[in-house]
């Protein structure tokens, strides 16, 4: 036998850098979940989010599980497919939270004019 082949593990990067991950982001929206409410309402708000995130991500799996075997000729074609919808729902989200943010710019900034000095 020959020396041991070294095992290349994709997953170990993700361990390895958990910004990658996105257990920062994960981080980030819990903080401001607890942030953006009243203190007596921390607990509600964190749950909110916790819940949120878990249902979102047993719905995405199963959506992109059932898109991916139900579409295209094979798993590949399918996974393709279930690929390009995640990402064009993804640029989709991004683009509507954009919008609303420069909407809720502008009537914030209507509503409380900078003092004149």
């Amino acid at each position: 036998m020959g020396p041991p082949v070294e095992s290349h593990n994709c997953g170990e990067a993700w361990r390895q850098r958990p910004e990658l991950g996105g257990r920062r982001l994960t981080a980030i929206l819990g903080r401001e979940a607890v942030a953006s409410v009243p203190p007596d309402h921390a607990a509600l708000a964190s749950g909110a989010n916790s819940t949120a995130r878990y249902l979102g991500a047993a719905c995405g799996i199963t959506l992109f599980a059932v898109i991916a075997t139900n579409t295209g000729a094979d798993i590949t074609e399918g996974w393709t497919n279930a690929v390009l919808i995640a990402a064009g729902n993804t640029l989709l989200a991004a683009a509507l939270i954009a919008a609303h943010t420069v909407l809720r710019t502008r009537q914030d900034s209507r509503r409380d004019p900078a003092p004149v000095t």
